[in-house]
C-alpha cells in the first residue's frame, strides 16, 4: 500500500509540474504576442495590410498552440473529475466569431447546424480547445465554407467539415499523430489534430478523419451521451 501511495503521489507531483511549466510558458509568451498584435495594427494603419495579416495569423496560431499545451497539461489530471455539461453551440459560435475576425476565416461561409439543447460532457476550456483545433484546420484548408453539425441519439455525433482539397485516403491514418503535417508548404506545427485526438480520447470518445464528398476534409467525433 505504501508503494502505491508513493506512486500516486509522484504522479500527482508530475502532473502539477507539467501544468506549472505550461502556465509559465503561456505567461512568458503573453507579452510578445501582445506586441505582435500591436505591430499588426500599426502596419494596417500604414496601409501594409498583407504584412499585418501575416502577423495577425501568426499571433493567432501561436496563441492557439499555447492553449493546446495548457489543455494537454489539464488532461493529465482529469481522472476522477466530475463530468461537466457545456453548451456545444455556445462554444462553436464563440470560436466562429473569433475565426471570422482573421483574414482567412472572414472570407469563408460558416454553417452551424447545432441544436441549442445539445451539451458536451467536458469543461468549457477542453471543449474550446478541441473545436478550436478542428476549426483552425478547417479555416486553413477550406475553399469557401466550413460546416459543423451535431446530433444526439445514444451517443453524441459531431461533424466538422470543409470544402478544401481534402486528404488522400492512404494518408488519413497518419492524421492525429503528434507533429504530423501532410503539407510542409503550409504554415503550422501539426499539433492541432493531435491535440483534438488526445482530448476526445481522454473523455472516452472517438474521432475519425475522412473525405467529404465530392471533395474536402471532415472530422467525425462521437462522445458518450
Amino acid at each position: 500500500m505504501a508503494e502505491v501511495n508513493s506512486l500516486l503521489e509522484a504522479k500527482a507531483k508530475a502532473v502539477e509540474s507539467a501544468k506549472a511549466r505550461a502556465a509559465n510558458l503561456a505567461h512568458a509568451l503573453k507579452t510578445p504576442l501582445a506586441i505582435l498584435a500591436t505591430d499588426a495594427e500599426r502596419l494596417r494603419k500604414d496601409g501594409r495590410d498583407e504584412i499585418a495579416d501575416e502577423l495577425q495569423e501568426l499571433a493567432f496560431g501561436m496563441r492557439r498552440h499555447i492553449n493546446g499545451e495548457l489543455s494537454r497539461a489539464r488532461l493529465q489530471s482529469l481522472a476522477g473529475s466530475p463530468v461537466q455539461a457545456t453548451s456545444l453551440r455556445n462554444v462553436v459560435e464563440s470560436l466562429t466569431r473569433a475565426f471570422m475576425r482573421t483574414p482567412r476565416g472572414g472570407a469563408l461561409s460558416w454553417r452551424l447546424d447545432i441544436p441549442a439543447d445539445v451539451t458536451i460532457g467536458m469543461g468549457v476550456e477542453e471543449a474550446t480547445e478541441l473545436f478550436g483545433a478542428l476549426l483552425e484546420n478547417a479555416v486553413k484548408w477550406a475553399a469557401t465554407e466550413v460546416h459543423v453539425s451535431a446530433e444526439r441519439e445514444r451517443v453524441l455525433s459531431i461533424l466538422d467539415d470543409d470544402d478544401g482539397p481534402g486528404v488522400p485516403p492512404e494518408k488519413l491514418v497518419e492524421l492525429g499523430q503528434p507533429g504530423v503535417r501532410l503539407d510542409e508548404k503550409t504554415e503550422g506545427t501539426g499539433l492541432g489534430l493531435s491535440i483534438s485526438s488526445d482530448i476526445v480520447d481522454a473523455y472516452g470518445g472517438q474521432i475519425r478523419f475522412g473525405t467529404r464528398s465530392p471533395h474536402g476534409f471532415q472530422a467525425i467525433i462521437t462522445l458518450p451521451a
